[in-house]
């Protein structure tokens, strides 16, 4: 820690900086997946209304991964280079997990466990 930093204020400058970059991580994040989804739509691949649910999950999850990154960094008051490499590095990972779990293929996984657990209280 630098000579005459204040913790305090830098625990202070936490949620501040972490709610605006959930907003500009929000709205960074969705316009590019407005875009994206506009294309598979024209494309022909996907319905309007599964695009639509890919907005909302992209915005969402851009969102929450920056604003993970920027209270990380924040909060340990990493600055510089490391500061950017940390945040990217952070934000990356948060929103490959958010991908991961509301994807198809994670919310199978997620709801495995409660399927099994009804068969079994049914007793089948």
């Amino acid at each position: 820690m630098k000579t005459g930093a204040n913790p305090i204020g830098r625990r202070a400058a936490v949620p501040v900086t972490t709610v605006s970059a959930l907003k500009l991580g929000a709205i960074v994040g969705g316009a590019i997946s407005v875009f994206q989804n506009a294309h598979r739509v024209s494309r022909r691949p996907i319905q309007p209304g599964q695009a639509a649910a890919n907005v909302v999950k992209d915005t969402v999850g851009s969102g929450l991964a920056s604003a993970a990154g920027a209270a990380v960094v924040t909060g340990l008051g990493i600055g510089g280079l490391r500061g950017i490499v940390s945040f990217m590095t952070i934000s990356g990972l948060s929103k490959g997990w958010w991908d991961a779990a509301v994807g198809p293929a994670g919310q199978a996984a997620l709801a495995a466990p409660f399927i099994e657990d009804e068969k079994d209280a049914d007793g089948r």
